[in-house]
């Protein structure tokens, strides 16, 4: 609307209409010729971006003999180098495509589930969750949340999200998300 109002004649009109992302623009033929080029370039189509989200747990013990935990050695070694905890466990993982302005769901593991609406790609390299959660299937099937904030991603850069009843537990809750390049993603497949 601040694009389009001021090239308007004195009898053109814009109106918004939001539910269907949708500008309606009334004048002269020679006003919409000259806005329609801006609008144009103003109005780009929303991109699909990749999301990856982890949901570890952390012990202070010592893991058994066994074999190693599931993660990436990137995410194990950033974890070690940030927390106290010795051992991690993957619990799920999932890697959501979403569009920008799209609200989503997505189980990850078989407890847990993530939600939030997607912003839009600001720089090419940061990234808004809107209403971020994290919840946890409770015995009675219920879901029920560990985790509700607005989170910025910037790309390629993990983000670690840690739950703990107080700083000295035993265990934790990791959460570790990574906003990922499309075009390095598909060239690694």
């Amino acid at each position: 609307m601040a694009l389009v109002y001021p090239m308007l004649t004195d009898a053109g009109t814009v109106e918004l209409q939001p539910g269907g992302n949708t500008l309606v623009l009334r004048d002269v033929s020679s006003s919409v010729d000259r806005i329609l080029p801006c609008l144009r370039r103003f109005d780009q189509p929303s991109r699909s971006l990749r999301i990856a989200v982890q949901i570890v747990s952390a012990g202070a013990a010592e893991a058994g003999k066994g074999p190693e935990p599931q993660l990436s050695p990137d995410v194990l070694a950033r974890l070690r180098e940030l927390l106290r905890y010795r051992s991690y466990s993957l619990l799920g993982r999932a890697e959501l495509e979403v569009p920008e302005g799209h609200a989503t769901a997505y189980a990850v593991g078989e407890e847990y589930q993530v939600d939030f609406r997607l912003g839009k790609l600001l720089d090419g390299r940061r990234l808004n969750l809107q209403g971020f959660r994290v919840l946890r299937q409770a015995d009675d099937g219920d879901l029920k949340p560990l985790i509700h904030t607005n989170l910025n991603l910037s790309l390629d850069q993990p983000l670690v999200l840690g739950l703990a009843k107080t700083e000295s537990s035993d265990r934790a809750l990791m959460v570790v998300l990574q906003f990922l390049d499309m075009k390095t993603r598909t060239a690694r497949r």
